[in-house]
């Protein structure tokens, strides 16, 4: 940073300039000098200013951010990180969500373990939320935090939420999910099939859920998935359709994928009119909402939508598919997924196999 000039001057004697220049982004921010009569004088000058210069920055830097509140980051991440690596809707609804909390009013500096202890606590008790989704929202305030002082030349560390992490365990307050393994039960198929066809049946009903539900078990896909996939990526010949910018925890842009519509799954499309440039012009959140409250009707309990999918995928291991064959329906990048979170193969089921098997 400091450069020193020796230069001769008119009367003959030496002289040592130091000079000093700061550069910010290619632009001169600083510059000064001074000359003395000796080398030594000069250097220990340029030492003594850059150790001022430095701390006088730093303290600049503080100053500027010593009001940067939580809430403010969160919205930043949201302006900045969006358009260059697209955020989930998951994440960037919670990182909207958590901007309203009392805790992103406060001073990312102040911030302490105590803090994070407390809306953890709030999140549980007031708000009936579970381990899952309140360490799921600690993982997206770290991811904030975590992006400061390199992106952003924020002083702040995420030093507060590590450390209340093995609390918050310890309180049960954060964890993982619990393992689902619903699926449908013996006769449930039928019951909810013929509930759905009356609806379908009805003057009010406008969304055909009962050709969507079957749908949904036989293809494999996300209700969001069903009704974004169009006409202009059927393949007849193939019997293949293309899901655009399929769900991926990895790569959530450009992610499309050509998935075979296997046996019902490739009928119910056969059979469907042309009515719109999508297959199914519905509202994904109507039809879940639509099927949760005839679940309710039906006393059917603990089945949530998106445990079709489960469906799905269980029964297509039970015909005899291998996991990497599913996997090219189902559109997961890892097998194991499949195994840990969607198989769940019914005892009864190994029978059928052994009687097709014996057979051959």
């Amino acid at each position: 940073m400091a450069t020193l000039l020796k230069r001769k001057r008119a009367n003959g004697t030496i002289a040592y300039t130091a000079q000093i220049r700061i550069k910010h982004l290619g632009k001169m921010i600083h510059h000064e000098s001074k000359t003395f009569d000796k080398r030594k004088a000069a250097q220990q000058w340029a030492k003594l200013r850059e150790v001022e210069l430095q701390l006088s920055s730093r303290q600049s830097c503080t100053e500027v951010f010593s009001d940067t509140r939580l809430n403010q980051l969160l919205q930043r991440y949201i302006s900045e990180v969006d358009p260059v690596k697209p955020l989930g809707k998951t994440k960037k609804h919670a990182l909207g969500r958590l901007q309203k909390y009392p805790l992103s009013e406060k001073n990312v500096h102040d911030l302490s373990t105590s803090d994070i202890i407390d809306f953890c606590k709030f999140r549980s008790i007031s708000e009936k939320a579970g381990p899952h989704t309140i360490n799921a929202d600690l993982s997206y305030i770290r991811s904030v935090i975590a992006l400061c002082k390199p992106a952003w030349n924020i002083p702040v560390s995420t030093a507060f939420l590590d450390e209340a992490k093995p609390i918050l365990k310890q309180l049960n307050l954060i964890g993982s999910s619990s393992k689902r393994s619903r699926r449908l039960e013996s006769g449930e198929f039928d019951c909810i099939l013929e509930a759905l066809k009356k609806h379908d049946m009805s003057k009010r009903s406008f969304i055909p859920l009962a050709t969507i539900f079957k749908f949904s078990i036989y293809s494999l896909m996300r209700v969001g998935e069903i009704c974004r996939i169009k006409w202009p990526d059927l393949d007849k010949r193939s019997r293949t359709i293309i899901i655009r910018e399929r769900k991926d925890p990895n790569n959530k842009k450009d992610n499309d994928q050509e998935v075979a519509l296997l046996g019902p799954a490739w009928d119910i499309v056969e059979n469907l009119p042309v009515i719109d440039e999508r297959i199914f012009p519905y509202n994904s959140r109507s039809i879940s909402q639509i099927f949760s409250n005839y679940m309710t009707r039906l006393s059917v309990t603990n089945l949530r939508y998106h445990d079709l999918r489960r469906e799905g995928i269980s029964r297509l291991i039970e015909m005899g598919y291998s996991v990497e064959e599913v996997a090219t329906v189902s559109g997961h990048k890892n097998l194991r997924t499949i195994w840990d979170v969607y198989t769940q193969i019914k005892s009864e089921s190994l029978h059928d196999k052994w009687i097709r098997l014996n057979d051959k």
